[in-house]
């Protein structure tokens, strides 16, 4: 601006100016996110944790950057929806602390995980509403996969996994030619036993896949039926490359060694599997004519 003799004077912004940059989406943002990593301090180490030590979770670690670029991806979205902060987010905040609490009383690593979920959720409805909210839906629900899950479901799931590969396992072997017995998740093949242990049962394999096929599932235009056949694809597409690999390693103990079929091959066959597992799901969605 300038000065009533013509010399210019420094500028600053109005009091309503000012205001208006206080209330900012970014400053809001900022100011309502920062006490997150205090609170939610021991949720971050213990997920941490988890990751590096469970092989189930270990793609735990890849959730929160892929997040980071789904809500990076609708930043133009978010930017041109009209700011209607909802009441009902304040509401989830708190039920989110209330949780986060709960878990860190009881030591329960789920309802941390969980109580974090919400908050970071209430705190998308209190600044955006509910338009943002709908936008940023997927985001938030991808975090989800970041997260262990109950251990008594878990459990189950991998008993089941197991039992249905050294089942189906034992029973192809066996059409090819292979005497096998079966007990328990135990194979005794003429080489020796071959154990389907719990790193063995398909798990880490299938919890990967139902985060990449939810992940394949919202890209492109097509029927949100397409989409859920895909993730539901996820299922049948780890089981099979499970079997697959515990006929594999059933094959190079027959006909090479039971070491070699409980060492390198072993190690080896996990990361084909991954591979394996990808491609089938890939073909899914080829199938589908995504």
């Amino acid at each position: 601006m300038r000065s009533a003799g013509g010399a210019r004077t420094a500028s600053f912004p109005g009091p309503l100016a000012w205001s208006a940059w206080r209330r900012g989406p970014l400053l809001r943002v900022v100011l309502l996110a920062a006490p997150l990593p205090v609170l939610f301090a021991p949720t971050f180490t213990t997920l941490w944790n988890v990751w590096m030590e469970n092989p189930n979770y270990s793609h735990g670690l890849l959730i929160p950057p892929i997040v980071a670029v789904l809500v990076w991806g609708r930043r133009t979205a978010l930017a041109a929806l009209a700011s209607r902060p909802s009441p009902w987010g304040s509401a989830l905040v708190a039920g989110g602390v209330l949780v986060h609490l709960l878990g860190i009383r009881g030591d329960v690593t789920l309802l941390q995980g969980y109580g974090l979920l919400g908050v970071v959720t209430g705190l998308a409805l209190h600044l955006g509403g509910w338009p943002a909210l709908r936008v940023l839906a997927f985001p938030l629900a991808f975090l989800a996969f970041m997260l262990p899950g109950p251990p008594l479901l878990m459990n189950q799931v991998s008993f089941g996994l197991k039992s249905f590969a050294s089942r189906t396992s034992g029973n192809l072997l066996d059409l090819a030619g292979i005497p096998v017995i079966r007990q328990g998740a135990i194979l005794f093949l003429p080489a020796g036993p071959l154990a389907v242990e719990n790193p063995c049962s398909g798990l880490r394999s299938l919890l990967a896949l139902l985060a990449l096929g939810a992940l394949m599932a919202r890209t492109g235009r097509v029927p949100a039926w397409k989409r859920a056949v895909l993730f539901a694809a996820a299922w049948p597409v780890a089981i099979a490359a499970n079997v697959a690999r515990v006929v594999t390693l059933g094959l190079v103990a027959t006909f090479h060694s039971l070491d070699l079929a409980v060492g390198k091959a072993h190690d080896v066959s996990g990361y084909a599997l991954f591979v394996l597992a990808l491609g089938l799901l890939e073909a899914v969605r080829r199938i589908l004519r995504w």
